[in-house]
């Protein structure tokens, strides 16, 4: 006979154990603070139901407002209406508040290819307006057996460190609460809760590569280990902290190796080839979505095995003299045309910026205190002719090397003072008609190094990217 006394106390325990996981699971990764609101994806199926009744049965512990989101993907038809009005039911019985949004447009066309990124695109974008309405976080109910599937998705196409770290458990506002747990343990604790899921139909084929994973490739690997799932799950936790040191030494390399136009070769390939190949898929990162190829192309530009490679459409990496930069025809930022002189900061978008200020100076004793090279980058604003202008190079543009008492063509200036050809046509200058009075990186021209007045125009070279325009 059946200990009924027994079996409460034990579904009891098992459903108090499991929220107890989530909660130390949520402390250890520090996923929320008190008063904070929390919006959980959920579909009506097993995975969000546990998460959004584990979150608010947690709900009074943890201090939170616990809500919920559902997005329509209309993908079923009659199956994907049943399922958002199940969701309905549910959250009026449990009084959390609901949001239901539609991924499909009125009148547009469902793409036939890609179909899984239209979806999570779209889940995305609902989920970015609810944190901007929000900002609180956003629960996905990503588990173990997801973690499992998406590392064994990606081994198998080809990945990086990263990659093989996975889903993490915090990324911005997006928190993942439930990754500790495997799918076992979600239906388990659905069924000790009476919660009854919904499935969706698309899961139990096998048409996409996860679901072949997840009914063909994980039932072998738990015949040889019962706990496999949560084994990978801890492997993509180690190389997760892998991922993170290796990133942090790959910022630092390009830190060090930068230099007024680019990267220093010689200082990038000097460290261990997985921080170099990191540091350039970082690289990579500025103009393209990297992978191996472009990152391996970048290398023997780097090597000098090749002088230049395209890594996307008007974008190529190049050698200098073993300097590596970028040359990219598409994008010129805000210095595209003639800027007449003002208070601001213009940026180019490969990252020459300028800011330019006026101060007034009491006295010259102020100037002089700074350092000759940063004295070269302020001039009295009586000696700016009125038609200046702030642009890039054009035809016939001379410049007046300071104390070489001559005056030369820009072009010959740049070459002598060894800039990269494709760096020539973006660097911002300060010119009235075709005399230059300023370049970036060297200062103003011969006549403009005395400072007798009290108004300062002061230009700076700013190196950072996608700033501001502040015109």
């Amino acid at each position: 006979m059946v200990n009924i006394p027994a079996l409460r106390m034990l579904i009891m325990y098992t459903v108090e154990q499991f929220e107890q996981n989530t909660l130390n699971y949520i402390h250890r990764y520090k996923m929320l603070r008190p008063n904070e609101v929390v919006t959980v994806g959920f579909s009506g199926g097993a995975d969000s139901g546990a998460l959004l009744f584990c979150l608010k049965r947690l709900q009074t512990q943890l201090g939170i407002e616990v809500r919920a989101v559902h997005i329509n993907h209309k993908l079923r038809n009659q199956e994907s209406d049943a399922e958002e009005d199940y969701v309905k039911k549910i959250c009026a019985e449990q009084q959390i508040p609901l949001q239901v949004f539609y991924a499909k447009k009125e009148d547009e066309q469902i793409p036939q290819s890609g179909l899984e990124l239209w979806a999570r695109e779209r889940r995305y974008a609902v989920f970015e307006k609810i944190f901007d309405d929000t900002h609180g976080k956003i629960a996905t109910a990503h588990t173990a057996s997801d973690q499992a599937e998406t590392v064994l998705f990606r081994l198998a196409r080809g990945t990086s460190i990263k990659g093989a770290a996975s889903i993490p458990p915090v990324r911005g506002f997006y928190i993942r609460p439930l990754l500790w747990a495997d799918r076992n343990d979600i239906e388990e604790y659905c069924e000790n809760i009476k919660y009854q899921y919904v499935t969706d139909s698309s899961n139990l084929t096998d048409q996409y590569a996860r679901n072949k994973i997840r009914h063909t490739v994980l039932p072998v690997l738990k015949q040889i280990n019962h706990s496999a799932v949560h084994q990978i799950a801890e492997y993509c936790e180690e190389m997760s902290l892998v991922s993170e040191y290796v990133d942090l030494q790959a910022d630092n390399l390009l830190k060090k190796a930068k230099n007024k136009y680019g990267w220093n070769c010689e200082i990038l390939l000097k460290e261990h080839p997985v921080v170099i190949n990191t540091a350039l898929a970082q690289l990579c990162r500025q103009k393209a979505e990297p992978n191996r190829q472009k990152v391996s192309l970048i290398l023997q530009v780097a090597q000098g095995s090749k002088l230049k490679a395209s890594i996307a459409k008007g974008v190529r990496i190049c050698n200098f003299k073993g300097t590596l930069l970028w040359e990219d025809t598409n994008n010129c930022g805000n210095i595209g045309q003639e800027i007449p002189i003002k208070n601001g900061l213009f940026y180019q978008k490969d990252g020459f910026g300028v800011k330019i200020w006026c101060e007034t100076c009491e006295t010259n004793k102020k100037i002089a205190q700074f350092q000759k090279k940063v004295l070269t980058y302020c001039v009295d604003c009586d000696k700016i002719p009125n038609d200046t202008v702030l642009r890039r190079i054009c035809p016939g543009d001379r410049i007046r090397p300071r104390g070489r008492g001559i005056s030369k063509q820009l072009r010959k200036f740049y070459s002598e003072q060894n800039v990269p050809a494709p760096i020539r046509t973006k660097l911002p200058i300060l010119a009235s008609g075709n005399n230059v009075l300023w370049v970036w990186g060297y200062g103003f021209a011969d006549g403009f190094d005395e400072i007798f007045g009290t108004k300062v125009l002061w230009i700076q070279c700013d190196c950072n990217k996608q700033k501001e325009n502040l015109k």
